[in-house]
């Protein structure tokens, strides 16, 4: 066999291994270790209908751990490669968790915290929601910060849009130093519109 054929067999031969039963995963599961790797499974590159196994080895004496956060508990940092006394990232790295008792908000905030007993990287929880007042936990996306913030509701939360007069109202959300819900109110008259059920349902400025 001449040299491009080596490489086309050797390429159809890492093809046919990336579709096996042996690296195919189902969507949705759930990280593991395997040999001092970590294997998350992904969209396969090339057939979208496909998911593999991606591998990161960890180097020693760094080991692979999941779910260093608990059961069920989805924050970012809790997979990876650690070192041998750490179960989670670093001093200070946050993360915030939904919790099923409130239909999805991010209430918990996980902390990565040095343990004075045995000197260990360990998850320290506080949960928002009980705080007094009540907070919710909020990551700031352009400054990083991660943290518990009080919650101010001026207005029920997801309340679904509605007229007054000829305005919509719609309860929404803003974070600056606090979590605060309160009325936007979008005044159809400037456009000659009016407040009504709009065409695909919900409230909308729609002509007379």
């Amino acid at each position: 066999m001449n040299r491009n054929g080596a490489l086309v067999a050797t390429a159809l031969a890492v093809c046919l291994g990336c579709s096996s039963g042996s690296n195919t995963c189902s969507p949705g599961s759930p990280s593991r270790c395997v040999d001092n790797a970590l294997e998350a499974c992904a969209m396969n590159w090339i057939d979208h209908e496909l998911f593999n196994w991606r591998r990161e080895p960890c180097s020693a004496p760094q080991v692979c751990r999941v779910n260093t956060a608990g059961p069920g508990v989805a924050v970012s940092g809790a997979d990876g490669c650690f070192d041998p006394t750490a179960y989670c990232p670093s001093v200070g790295y946050k993360a915030c968790n939904r919790a099923a008792s409130t239909k999805g908000a991010l209430v918990q905030l996980y902390e990565c915290t040095l343990r004075a007993s045995d000197q260990t990287l360990q998850w320290s929880v506080t949960d928002c929601g009980q705080l007094v007042p009540p907070h919710t936990c909020y990551a700031n996306v352009s400054s990083g910060a991660t943290a518990c913030v009080e919650v101010v509701e001026n207005c029920p939360p997801a309340t679904p849009p509605r007229c007054d007069g000829n305005a919509i109202l719609h309860c929404i959300l803003t974070i600056n130093d606090k979590a605060v819900w309160d009325w936007y109110r979008v005044i159809c008259e400037p456009t000659g519109t009016v407040c009504r059920v709009g065409q695909y349902g919900g409230f909308d400025c729609v002509h007379p």
